[in-house]
């Protein structure tokens, strides 16, 4: 018991996984965010800069199960639809990037 007191927050993960990106790291910084999501698997922004960080590596097919993930658990995710719509678009399924694109609600023009 007390492992829990012990584990690295979502944060500390986070930019754990940020310094190995920027070190060029890519092995490390994915074991990183693979830590983050056993460790915090209803934080939707975890499964989203995972998939960011896929879609960097032009990993385009393997973001899309992390995007759709972050999604179900927070559906109004603008980027998600976004990074989603670019990742089909990398696959040439641009009706299925267009469907995301679709679904981002349009912003409200200011009188």
């Amino acid at each position: 018991a007390g492992d829990a007191a012990n584990s690295p927050s979502f944060e500390q993960l986070f930019y754990q996984a940020k310094v190995h990106e920027s070190r060029g790291e890519v092995k490390e910084a994915e074991e990183v965010h693979k830590q983050m999501l056993v460790a915090y698997p209803n934080r939707a922004d975890g499964w989203l800069v995972f998939g960011q960080f896929l879609i960097q590596q032009k990993r385009f097919r393997e973001a899309l199960p992390y995007l759709e993930e972050c999604l179900k658990l927070d559906p109004k995710s603008e980027f998600a639809r976004l990074l989603s719509a670019e990742a089909w678009i990398e696959l040439g399924e641009h009706e299925r990037a267009l469907e995301f694109l679709a679904a981002i609600p349009k912003k409200e023009a200011k009188k």
